[in-house]
């Protein structure tokens, strides 16, 4: 196991990658991807690198299925 990794510590970690937790933890592969991690089985930059591949296969999950969120543009009137 990484020593010294908490959760808090690797919220930080993802989030200086530009990664955000909350968008990639509910795509298939992210538990997986951690445990592997957390055990020393793959280096930081393989998770990284995993999580940008299963983040980008999931917005290209959501994009075909029409469900992609478009983001708010505050200058237009709802």
């Amino acid at each position: 196991m990484n020593d010294g990794v908490t959760t808090m510590g690797l919220w930080a970690m993802l989030l200086l990658e530009g990664i955000m937790v909350f968008e990639v933890a509910g795509c298939d592969g992210f538990v997986e991807a951690t445990r592997q991690y957390l055990d020393g089985r793959i280096s930081r930059m393989n998770y990284v690198n995993q999580l940008r591949e299963l983040l980008a296969h999931e917005r290209a999950r959501e994009e075909a299925s029409g469900m992609a969120q478009t983001p708010v543009d505050p200058q237009k009137d709802v």
